[in-house]
């Protein structure tokens, strides 16, 4: 049997494909758990009754969108990654959450809009760049459309698991799938126009806008489309800059954010708003509230900490001091890299002992320019082979962040 964990962005056509499966491998062949929407359901990774309850199935999918980053980085397994155009599929989560009466007052968009877009990036990051295990990447905008590309798509993915491919009977359950619209439709019956990218953008005061190009920004290979490009966001640019990006290094220099004591050392950073607003961007970027005189816990196997610099900055480095749990080596399973304007840099860094910490010293050379603008990007950690260590609570603590320090190099 192949065992397979589905990894989705909601309404990424997940549903779609798994109606395709049953219609082409049928009922008896094909066995798939939602976890959720099963009330025997054992909610572990990978699922400990297969052997007893999935014997006689050829394939056994299990489904997550994991949204509360509870699943541990894949280091072995088979998983098959879902994912759609960020603006659309924001715009179908709402259009879904909407259709099963879930109606939102307009802060509440924007909140709802802020932490989607934030767990946008943290997927992208774990689970479509650099996978570690057997990773099967698949787009909605592959699937949604018929025609030969999309046939061609779904047969390697049959083929990589391990299913037999014959083209006319494909066809001819993509056809009867189609025609039934598994799981509902993007399509929007309601009146109101605020539930396509266009309305949401002005209800929200333009952070539709600003978080999509954050998304593109912090997201590499992630393209907006020319209209999603086109978003006005210049009202809450300004605004909501200094509640999105902790550190200023637009002009070189040095700063620290100290998690540990909650405050800021020098006037560059940008206050206490960064952890106390309802859009809190540690927080839905992988950082837990600060614990006063202890730091802040990486709450998952991700965090990513967003920054912006002048196109003069030549190199970044960066330093963490953080304690870690037990269970953890460091040294082995820590892995940072930067992302500037959509590209990936990779670096230098070493992790070590010092006194009773851990620090992590990292360092990245970008390509400056003697042309002054403002550029945009990020910090990665990425927490490797870490296993959920507090089950009752749904966390996977692993990094005690202390200290960030930033220092960059301008060029003269």
């Amino acid at each position: 049997m192949v065992q397979v964990v589905s990894v989705s962005v909601p309404r990424s056509g997940h549903h779609f494909l798994i109606s395709v499966l049953r219609e082409y491998i049928g009922l008896e062949g094909f066995r798939y758990c939602e976890m959720y929407s099963e009330a025997t359901c054992c909610k572990k990774f990978p699922c400990s009754r297969i052997d007893s309850e999935h014997e006689s199935s050829n394939l056994f999918m299990q489904k997550t969108h994991d949204m509360l980053n509870e699943l541990p980085f894949p280091r072995e397994g088979r998983f098959l990654i879902q994912t759609r155009a960020p603006s659309q599929a924001a715009v179908a989560w709402l259009r879904w959450a909407a259709a099963h009466g879930e109606y939102l007052s307009p802060s509440e968009f924007s909140v709802a809009i802020f932490r989607f877009f934030c767990y946008y990036i943290l997927f992208f990051h774990k689970w479509c760049f650099a996978p570690l295990s057997d990773t099967f990447i698949l787009r909605y905008e592959e699937i949604r459309v018929a025609g030969r590309d999309r046939e061609d798509k779904i047969s390697d993915l049959f083929r990589w698991l391990g299913i037999e491919v014959d083209r006319d009977k494909l066809v001819s359950a993509l056809a009867a799938v189609s025609r039934r619209d598994a799981h509902g439709s993007d399509r929007w019956h309601g009146a109101d126009n605020i539930y396509d990218a266009a309305g949401l953008n002005d209800l929200t005061g333009q952070m539709f806008g600003f978080c999509l190009k954050m998304v593109e920004k912090l997201c590499p290979g992630i393209k907006l489309s020319d209209s999603d490009r086109g978003f006005e966001c210049d009202r809450v640019s300004s605004d909501f800059s200094s509640l999105f990006f902790p550190f200023d290094v637009i002009n070189g220099g040095q700063v620290e954010l100290e998690f540990s004591g909650q405050r800021f050392i020098n006037s560059y950073s940008k206050g206490l708003g960064w952890f106390r607003s309802q859009c809190s961007v540690p927080r839905e970027l992988g950082l837990s509230r600060p614990e006063a005189g202890f730091g802040s816990w990486s709450d998952g196997d991700i965090f990513v900490i967003p920054l912006q610099v002048s196109s003069r900055v030549k190199s970044l480095a960066v330093k963490l001091s953080f304690a870690a749990i037990p269970q953890l080596k460091p040294e082995r399973d820590i892995q940072i890299y930067s992302v500037l304007d959509g590209s990936f840099f990779g670096g230098s860094s070493a992790v070590y002992r010092e006194d009773q910490a851990w620090l992590l010293d990292a360092r990245f050379e970008f390509e400056a320019s003697g042309f002054l603008f403002n550029r945009v990007g990020g910090v990665v950690f990425r927490i490797l082979g870490l296993q959920r260590y507090d089950s009752a609570e749904r966390r996977k603590l692993g990094l005690l962040v202390k200290k960030v320090l930033f220092e960059s190099v301008v060029l003269e």
